[in-house]
């Protein structure tokens, strides 16, 4: 997708936390967080009123960095943070020393800028050692305490296991530095660099007596990287008492994914505890999704909790039957898949029950009548996944292929016979005619020209087990189809069909994709919009309000609002929706994988995916184009990898609430929306 990942057909179980200032909200169901600086509506006027910074920021879009350089010496400290800024997004490799002088500035927000920018420069491979030196030694000079903080997490950004050790070797004990501290882990993590003591720290961390931020970060860690410690089970009474009795909902869900890892009774109950009775229900879906639970312990309650008032609670619960019912239980979803009012419940319950019966006829039958009776195209396109488990199936699956002209549905199709070729079973079938059927449906996928199809087929085509570089002796089809791709617009198509035949010829690395981006600024739009002006999303299940980020992300926000103008975004939906994770929209194609004509370039300003921050999907660095995703709970493995343009102000209940197929009704700038 041009998106944060590929096309979900289960909720991926992706687990975030994060450092933002915020107040809560609490409800009936949950404790819904919302940033707290929603005062005032100032129209305050954006500093691109300044021509000098209209020069510094198209020098960034341009990822000019001869041009931005003189601006490290201006003798104006703004011109100088935003110059260095701009490197966080260029990450031009080669002035890492040239950032690191900028360390030593005189003006307190100039070195933050650097810290920010050498971090997200140092993060790549090449220039850890040198970012990480850099850092280290500004860290044991610098006195602001600010600076400090986020020279921590920098260090972690670029740690090599050397810098790991510096940061283990650290003797902190204020509170602002060991949130740095916290930070500085994750971020090493990120990288896949460790180190036992500081996991050890992390666990320290999360006692009651340190701030709420502090426990928050050091349990993100734990939550994502504690299966890579060692020993994590000696820690089991500190994450027990977490996970059980934290304050912070943050802090409980992340404890509780920690506890995925260790296997003991005590964690069973705490487990199917959180499941009952937490009040939060971004928590009881962590507990649902953490595979140490025993099914037998949890299957009662995971059949009760079908019934759920929240749609997502109860969505989660028919995915961990579709993971872990047994045969015997078969019957007995394919009974509440028809009880259930909601349908990715149903999907989820039948898609179990048609794999696990040995009476599959009736339930094909339903799920086929299910599907002709339905006029959700979601729904319908689920269904088809259902039936991905049966290679029978797959005649009237190629039928929906072939015949349908609805993109969203002949993007499942393809998943769907994608799936069904993997199968176990599919190497059993001797007709010749099958496997044939198979291969021409994958040629018609290439040849379609369509870039879900494509994307699914190509990946299919060269998964050595399937062995079609035996099949298809004419490869032909798959050079035309990547010439009659179109750039940008076709990236993650054509990505996977290069791939594919890069894999076909033998070569085993495929060579850097070709990414242009749009290189004009639309100045005008930007200079007329006030700095917090805000956006209203009128949805199906309510109303939404963003406040955009126009000095941080001018470019990204200029799009945005060229196509709200355009009225580009009423009508469409929202198409993919990970609970306590993201809500994303705005595809013209429904799927995941429309975009634009022209892609823009990364923004990486120094904000952080709090709870309802709003970002731009991509295909990796500067393939940004229409597609935007709402967080729904802080999401730190984000930050400075997707660009962030804007923040929920208000409706974040609403967003809560959205599910998959949800309408965008219409998307205005607020005075045109009063």
């Amino acid at each position: 997708m041009k998106k944060i990942l590929a096309l979900v057909i289960l909720s991926a179980l992706v687990w975030a936390c994060g450092g933002k200032k915020e107040a809560t909200n609490t409800t009936k169901d949950s404790t819904i967080t919302v940033n707290s600086d929603t005062t005032k509506n100032v129209q305050m006027t954006n500093h691109f009123g300044d021509d000098t910074l209209v020069k510094i920021y198209g020098f960034q879009n341009l990822r000019d960095s001869k041009s931005l350089l003189p601006y490290f010496t201006n003798t104006n400290p703004t011109y100088r943070v935003a110059a260095v800024t701009a490197f966080a997004s260029v990450q031009d490799t080669t002035l890492i020393d040239t950032l690191a002088s900028l360390l030593k500035d005189k003006d307190v927000k100039v070195r933050l800028a650097a810290v920010y920018a050498l971090g997200q420069t140092g993060k790549k491979m090449k220039v850890r050692n040198q970012a990480e030196d850099a850092l280290i030694l500004a860290w044991e000079v610098e006195e602001d305490k600010q600076v400090k903080v986020k020279l921590l997490e920098a260090i972690g950004r670029a740690a090599t296991p050397k810098g790991l050790r510096y940061l283990a070797n650290l003797k902190i004990k204020d509170e602002d530095l060991l949130y740095g501290l916290a930070v500085g882990v994750f971020r090493a993590g990120q990288n896949r660099v460790f180190n036992d003591s500081l996991n050890s720290a992390m666990i320290n961390l999360i006692d009651p007596g340190h701030q709420e931020r502090v426990r928050e970060m050091a349990s993100h860690h734990l939550a994502r990287f504690g299966r890579l410690a060692k020993g994590l089970e000696k820690s089991q009474t500190e994450l027990v008492q977490a996970a059980a009795s934290d304050q912070h909902p943050y802090v409980r869900m992340n404890c509780i994914r920690a506890l995925a890892n260790i296997k003991s009774p005590e964690v069973q109950k705490t487990l199917i505890n959180s499941i009952k009775n937490d009040e939060n229900y971004l928590v009881r879906i962590n507990a649902m999704r953490t595979y140490r639970l025993s099914y037998d312990s949890v299957r009662t309650t995971m059949i009760e909790t079908l019934s759920d008032k929240n749609e997502h609670v109860a969505i989660n619960a028919a995915q961990y039957l579709l993971r872990n019912a047994t045969a015997t239980d078969a019957d007995t979803l394919f009974q509440l898949a028809q009880k259930s009012p909601y349908w990715l419940v149903k999907f989820n319950l039948l898609s179990a029950a048609y794999k696990l019966s040995k009476d599959r006829d009736q339930i094909g039958d339903y799920i086929k009548a299910t599907y002709d009776k339905s006029n959700n195209i979601y729904e319908q396109s689920y269904l088809l996944t259902a039936l991905a488990t049966q290679v029978g199936d797959y005649p009237w699956i190629a039928d929906k292929l072939y015949n349908s002209d609805n993109k969203v549905l002949r993007t499942f199709a393809i998943d769907a016979l994608s799936r069904i070729r993997r199968l176990p079973d599919f190497d059993k079938i001797k007709e010749d005619s099958v496997k044939k059927d198979f291969g021409d449906i994958f040629k018609y996928a290439i040849e379609s020209k369509d870039v879900g199809l494509i994307y699914h087929a190509a990946q299919t085509l060269r998964n050595d087990k399937l062995e079609y570089k035996k099949f298809y002796r004419d490869r032909s089809f798959l050079q035309k189809t990547l010439e009659a791709l179109k750039l940008p617009i076709d990236i993650e198509a054509y990505q996977e069909l290069k791939r594919t035949i890069d894999y076909f010829n033998g070569k085993k690395k495929t060579d850097p994709f070709p990414t242009e981006t749009k290189k004009d600024i639309d100045w005008k739009l930007v200079k007329g919009l006030p700095q917090s002006q805000k956006v209203q999303l009128k949805t199906s299940k309510g109303n939404i309000v963003f406040e955009l980020f126009v000095n941080e992300s001018p470019v990204s926000v200029a799009t945005f609002v060229d196509l709200i103008k355009k009225g580009f975004y009423d009508g469409k939906t929202f198409h993919r929706v990970i609970a306590n994770f993201v809500a994303q929209g705005g595809c013209p194609r429904g799927d995941g994988f429309g975009g634009l004509d022209y892609s823009i370039t990364s923004e990486f300003a120094p904000l952080n995916y709090g709870t309802g921050y709003v970002g731009l999907a991509s295909a990796g660095k500067d393939t940004e184009s229409c597609q935007w995703f709402i967080t729904h709970s802080p999401t730190p493995h984000l930050d400075g990898n997707y660009t962030i343009f804007a923040k929920v102000v208000e409706g974040m209940n609403v967003v809560h609430k959205i599910m998959i197929g949800d309408k965008i009704e219409s998307v205005k700038l607020v005075e045109e929306a009063q």
